[in-house]
């Protein structure tokens, strides 16, 4: 094709490419049926029109254009198989991008298209078709960047196969560099890297280490001078070098003493050198190196500077020391570096206006005894009270004296001081904690860190005593606060964490909103928002938020598949292995497993009326799960915590809550790939439900006996939301379902085998009436605060049940001879004529299901009388020992907040409730 010829085709284009980029698929459509009726042999036309239908949501539509003109032997421009790749990568497949270029390549073996075959190997992370094809490049083209592509794939076959690597993939990628280099040397910092990955590989790293030093080494490489630093040392660590380590740290220290890096690679060479002199020479050995780190710390100007690292660094050697067994225990006495309490008393004092201060200090609590700890607070709190509100009312820096109260307070949380005050003055000590917020011109860091000390002691009051009235209080004051500081992150998540414990996806919802969470942190952070839309009742918000949740991890995969092929283009292959990680790390997310399966499960039961859509979507892919291998990548410190012990507890909430998560994930997603299997998804026969209802069972057996009726849910301020297992599964609300789907085994198993059916194979009217009442027991009247949420999740429950055994009724009726395979009637067959036996039976199942969304729907009637006659019992109320000021922050905030819970729990979770049963009841009648 002439370059006039493309220019015209190009200008042809131009519409469509315009409409695709404003975001306006149908636009685009349009645009691609003008150009194809005056030019219908225009195939990139076709394409662009495939890609707006799949931006439309229509992927058959779209797949049905593709696949006409994705066949073996086409030849194609390069601007039709960037569109057809657009189409691959919108659909995420990627695999059809490399069967795409597979066939460019062999109709027209060009570098591009050979780059292009490459670069979508490593979308699918081929490793071993990215070697051919890299070497096929190098070979045909003689670029040198294509020989070291091939040289990282053959890394990353050996980092996907360590015992292999070490055999044979590492030592042909050093081969291959070395008879290279040999003829051409290094031309790039990339180059250099790669060859210090393969030593590395080989466990060469004092050959990495000298190389990446290298004056031609460190000329090519674009790497900042301290990270190379950082590495190099690394590398001499492993190789066991410490004494270089040592040597080398100290010259760093003595230009920048505030590198940390530089101080742990210290220490952790010189106790190295004293742990090896125990069995040579040790006395001399000994003091040799005691006198290099007492030079070193001791150094001019060390010991005065108005930097922390060498203060820390100070605390950080006695530490070590203390952590060590004899005889290297016993030499701190020859290092006179003070005692702990001094030196923290002294670095407390020297940088309490740093609001980093308190973190430097709280990894070092353990060097004191709890005499020592409250000796600690004593004489920062006499600082305060002699020096800083002296400061304080001459005017000198208010915030950075207030940071030395905040230091104070964090202390006395981390020693459990406030633990043993009577409650009465925790509640007084709240009162002063936010007169410190209401000074003029608080600056918002010192102001939320104020506000989360205050929350954390309510919060407690209600963690320890139940008391929901300072419960409620602390949600006030979170509320304020964040009017106040409207960018403060902390509050808000922290109001996140109450809001969850009672229900409110009201305020929930926006706070998330509001926090603008995105990307990778909808993985870490997920866990505030999930499951409260399912158990809420909210089942609208949830199908979105799940959605939303599902397209995150898609689009994850497509930006790190992206950033993988610019790692390549651009030689960084130090960031290929992380990448690689990242992906791995995503596509194992326990959240992404849990929120895929409640995207299904929700919108199979709630929003598709056809039966083998909602069948095939509960049933899913056959992709089988690793259960085992789900990564937990919760952040539960995201909320600062000053409790003692707190990390030893929240360790073992992970351990617990991720076990829960899973059980609860694992039996959606059983259920849902036995409904599936009930209405034969996918080809899916009498074994393939027999083995999923066999599955079904045995987890739920697992966690019956794993979660008792009264099992806990925690109320530590860091803890992920309850899923609330243990209600799930003794609370009767899979029992109809097991029963139903029995059923449907028992007639496919009888109809596979060629006898008839029968109405005993059914649950009788009355057993499943029994099944589905346990579900909802008689209406307690409550006067609780906050009494609706166990309701809630009730009615939640409770509704998903009969959507799911409303579905399975619908499957089991078109077992009938009189029914078509979609369930319809027969041609044929009048509507007046007399109904099956079984017919007849499924629909008085379906009466009882009715008769079941009748009593939940009286279930939230008097849920609803109870919420008018208790208005204003449905929150505390507030306490009347607050300051004139305080009180009237309270009660100003009390009103909307008031106003928001009333809008949660009735107008909208109620009335949803009411949508959702009046829609299952249509069904049914339907």
């Amino acid at each position: 094709m002439s370059k006039a010829d493309q220019l015209v085709i190009e200008r042809r284009l131009r519409p469509i490419y315009d409409a695709i980029d404003a975001g306006n698929p149908k636009k685009a459509v349009q645009e691609a049926d003008k150009v194809l009726k005056k030019h219908p042999v225009t195939i990139c036309a076709k394409v662009l029109k495939a890609l707006a239908l799949i931006r439309s949501d229509k992927l058959a539509d779209g797949f049905e254009i593709i696949n006409t003109l994705d066949v073996p032997g086409a030849h194609f421009d390069d601007g039709t198989l960037q569109a057809f790749v657009h189409c691959f990568k919108e659909a995420g497949c990627p695999d059809r991008i490399t069967t795409l270029y597979e066939r460019a390549v062999a109709v027209s073996p060009t570098e591009q298209n050979l780059t292009h075959l490459f670069m979508a190997h490593v979308r699918n992370r081929s490793y071993k078709n990215q070697q051919l094809i890299a070497m096929r490049l190098f070979k045909e083209f003689n670029n040198t960047p294509y020989f070291f592509w091939g040289v990282m794939s053959i890394v990353m076959q050996a980092r996907d196969s360590p015992e292999m690597g070490t055999k044979m993939f590492y030592p042909l990628a050093a081969k291959m560099v070395e008879n290279h280099l040999a003829k051409h040397g290094y031309k790039a910092g990339a180059e250099v890297e790669l060859h210090a990955m393969v030593y590395e590989g080989l466990g060469k790293f004092l050959e990495a280490e000298k190389l990446l030093g290298s004056e031609e080494s460190r000329a090519l490489l674009s790497t900042p001078p301290t990270f190379l630093m950082a590495r190099r040392l690394e590398l001499l660590m492993v190789a066991r070098e410490y004494q270089t380590v040592m040597d080398r740290a100290i010259d760093g220290l003595s230009s920048d003493p505030d590198d940390w890096i530089l101080w742990k690679m210290l220490y952790d060479s010189s106790f190295e050198l004293l742990k090896e002199a125990q069995k040579r020479f040790p006395i001399a050995s000994y003091f040799m190196i005691l006198n290099t780190l007492l030079r070193t710390i001791n150094a001019d100007g060390m010991l005065t500077s108005r930097l922390r690292g060498p203060h820390l660094a100070r605390i950080e050697l006695l530490g070590r020391f203390l952590r060590q067994e004899e005889p290297v225990h016993g030499l701190l006495e020859k290092m006179n570096l003070g005692t702990a309490i001094d030196l923290m008393i002294n670095y407390v004092l020297r940088f309490y206006a740093k609001p980093c201060c308190y973190n430097d200090i709280v990894q070092y609590l353990w060097l004191l005894d709890d005499a020592k700890q409250e000796e600690l607070v004593d004489g920062l709190k006499e600082f305060i009270d002699s020096v800083i509100h002296q400061r304080e009312q001459a005017g000198e820096d208010r915030d950075a004296n207030c940071w030395a109260v905040i230091m104070n307070e964090r202390l006395r949380r981390a020693i459990g001081t406030f633990d043993r005050m009577p409650r009465k003055d925790r509640r007084r000590h709240v009162q002063l904690i936010i007169q410190g917020i209401l000074q003029p011109n608080r600056e918002q860091l010192a102001g939320t860190a104020l506000a989360q000390l205050a929350a954390a002691i309510l919060w407690n009051e209600w963690k320890v005593h139940d008391d929901w009235q300072s419960f409620y209080e602390m949600i006030l004051l979170l509320e304020w606060t964040s009017n106040e500081y409207p960018t403060d992150p902390f509050c808000k998540l922290v109001l996140c964490r109450a809001y969850s414990h009672i229900g409110c996806m009201y305020r929930l919802v926006a706070l998330t909103r509001s926090l603008d969470i995105k990307s990778v942190q909808r993985d870490t952070l997920g866990y505030i928002m999930f499951p409260l839309p399912e158990l809420c009742g909210r089942i609208n918000v949830g199908i979105v938020h799940y959605t939303e949740m599902v397209d995150v991890y898609e689009q994850a995969e497509k930006e790190i598949s992206e950033a993988l092929i610019g790692a390549y283009r651009n030689g960084a292959f130090m960031q290929v292995p992380n990448l690689v990680a990242l992906a791995n790390k995503m596509r194992k997310s326990a959240m992404s497993v849990a929120s895929n399966e409640l995207h299904r499960y929700l919108s199979a039961l709630f929003v598709i009326d056809n039966i083998d859509e909602a069948v095939s979507t509960l049933h899913g892919s056959d992709d089988t799960i690793d259960w085992d291998s789900l990564c937990d990548n919760r952040d539960l410190t995201v909320i600062p915590s000053y409790e003692k012990n707190i990390a030893q507890e929240i360790e073992s909430l992970r351990e617990s809550t991720q076990k829960e998560f899973i059980d609860f994930t694992r039996l959606r997603h059983y259920i849902s790939q036995a409904i599936g299997s009930a209405g034969g998804a996918k080809g899916a026969g009498p074994e393939e439900l027999g083995a999923d209802l066999t599955l079904l069972r045995a987890h739920l057996e697992h966690c019956r006996n794993n979660y008792a009726a009264d099992f806990p849910h925690s109320r530590v301020m860091q803890s992920p939301s309850a899923v609330y297992l243990f209600r799930w599964v003794h609370g009767g609300f899979i029992d109809p379902i097991v029963c139903l789907l029995q059923s449907a085994m028992d007639i496919a198993t009888t109809k596979k085998a060629g006898r008839n059916i029968s109405i005993s194979m059914l649950p009788t009217a009355d057993q499943l009436k029994e099944s589905l009442s346990a579900m909802l027991p008689s209406f307690e009247r409550k006067t609780t605060p906050f009494f609706v949420q166990d309701e809630i999740i009730t009615c939640s429950r409770a509704l998903q049940s009969l959507a799911a055994c409303q579905l399975l009724v619908r499957i089991l009726e078109r077992h009938d001879s009189s029914r078509q395979a979609d369930g319809t009637q027969k041609k044929g067959k009048s509507a007046s004529q007399t109904k099956s036996g079984f017919i007849v039976h499924c629909e008085t199942l379906q009466t009882v299901i009715r008769g079941c969304a009748s009593q939940l729907i009286s279930y939230l009637n008097e849920m609803e009388e109870l919420l008018k006659d208790n208005t204003f019992s449905l929150v505390p109320k507030v306490g009347t020992d607050w300051s004139e000021e305080l009180y009237e922050i309270h009660t100003s905030i009390h009103v909307p907040i008031f106003v928001t819970f009333w809008k949660t729990l009735f107008v909208r979770d109620v009335q949803q409730f009411y949508s959702m049963t009046s829609k299952i009841c249509i069904w049914i009648l339907v």
